[in-house]
Order: C-alpha cells, then structure tokens, then sequence
C-alpha cells in the first residue's frame, strides 16, 4: 500500500476543506464583497428605549436611541416620526427633528426627544423616518 508525503497530504486536506467551505456557501459570502451593505437600509434607528417620567408634576415619555448612517452620503438632523400605541390602538403621532447635527457616512448618532404622555401604563412606541 502507497503513503502520501506529508506535502501531498497536506495539499489533499487543503483541497477538501475548499471543498467543503464551497459547499457551505462561503464563496458566495466572499462575491457579495460591498454588496452585503446594500442590503442594510439606508438609515436605521436602533437601541430605542422608552421611559416614563414625572417632571415637575407633567407627565413625559423619554425616548433615546441612535441613529445609524449606512448611505454614502452625509445627511443632518433627520426628522422623525413617534407613534405611540396604547392597547393596540394607535393614540398619538408625533413629528419631531432630532438635533443630531450632521451624520457622516457609517456613523450614528444618538438622540433624546421628551413627549407628553396620558399616564398609566408605559405605551409602545414605534419610531420611524419621516419623508
């Protein structure tokens, strides 16, 4: 029975790993190269977090989060709208700019927007770019 070289044995496990890693879909992943950017919006609003707050005995919802630049292009104080839903019903729409300043491409930045709020129960509240 022939014995491989270590040289021929290490080019026959080089093989089957491209091999494998071919089957698995990775030389697709390596052809998207920038492409994979193009699939992620082009501004995104993420980390949204809502508190409810007393301030001086008016009630607030808080809202923070970050926005995130995924565009080649430099964009400032992006205007948002906040609905807010209570129970599944929609109760309030809000329009409202973020004092951001200017967001160069592939950064974020966070803002913070104070609104009046009923009480009770903490409401769900979805953030979205407004046109």
């Amino acid at each position: 029975m022939r014995r491989l070289s270590e040289n021929m044995f290490s080019a026959l496990v080089a093989l089957v790993f491209l091999a494998v890693f071919a089957v698995a879909g990775g030389f697709s992943a390596l052809a998207m190269g920038g492409r994979a950017d193009a699939l992620r919006p082009p501004v995104e609003i993420t980390h949204v977090s809502v508190t409810a707050k007393t301030v001086n005995g008016m009630e607030l919802l808080v809202i923070n989060g970050v926005i995130e630049n995924n565009t080649r292009a430099t964009f400032s104080s992006p205007r948002l709208r906040a609905n807010v839903f209570s129970g599944g019903q929609l109760v309030a729409s809000t329009l409202f700019r973020t004092s951001t300043g200017p967001i160069a491409t592939g950064e974020s930045r966070g803002f913070q927007v104070k609104l009046p709020e009923a009480g009770g129960k903490t409401p769900e509240v979805r953030l979205t770019l407004a046109d």
